[in-house]
């Protein structure tokens, strides 16, 4: 009936909440692996590292450069 089951779907949940945490600069890792009820952040690095092929670090780098280049060309 569906193309997705129940843990891919919650897995895409989880990574859409732990993008838009990460993009915010208040919150660190280890903030975001906690409001989203990972055991640890090494937890949270694998499951993130899993889903969107890049580590949450690498993720706040790569948000952080786009927001300077949008203010940039603004």
């Amino acid at each position: 009936m569906y193309d997705k089951s129940a843990s891919q779907i919650i897995d895409e949940y989880l990574l859409v909440e732990a993008k838009a945490c990460l993009n915010n600069p208040i919150h660190s890792i280890q903030n975001v692996a906690e409001l989203l009820s990972f055991s640890d952040q090494a937890a949270f690095y694998k499951f993130f590292k899993r889903c969107s092929g890049i580590s949450p670090s690498q993720f706040k780098k790569e948000k952080k450069q786009e927001n300077l280049n949008s203010k940039r060309n603004d």
